[in-house]
């Protein structure tokens, strides 16, 4: 493993939980961006390769979320309905733009507020 990639894993592992999210979320904006590119572009694997990393993302977010606190259950809700629609674009990738904006908004308008939340704790 060369410097650069110790740094960059130490340096995830070490920073702080709002910062972690923030990334995933920047991750699921780029992924969405790739997506609909490559749907274009008609490479119908490479955005599927990248409609599975969204689902493993929204799936990671759903388990990790506290079933106690009644926020939760409106945060599944969200992340249920862009996985649905990430399964839709997997069966059918012409689909990519039906939703598009709405969860490249999502992705991004959450990696904005947890930098917030970071700089404000």
């Amino acid at each position: 493993m060369n410097a650069s990639d110790v740094y960059r894993q130490q340096s995830i592992l070490t920073a702080p939980l709002p910062i972690k999210l923030a990334k995933l979320h920047e991750r699921g904006a780029m992924l969405t961006r790739q997506i609909q590119k490559l749907a274009e572009e008609n490479d119908i694997t490479t955005a599927r390769e990248y409609i599975v990393q969204i689902e493993d993302i929204l799936t990671f977010l759903r388990t990790s979320l506290n079933p106690d606190l009644e926020v939760s259950s409106y945060a599944d809700a969200t992340y249920i309905f862009y996985y649905n629609m990430a399964v839709s674009w997997f069966i059918d990738p012409s689909k990519v733009n039906e939703g598009y904006d709405s969860m490249l908004e999502f992705w991004e308008s959450w990696a904005k507020t947890w930098i917030q939340v970071r700089y404000q704790s």
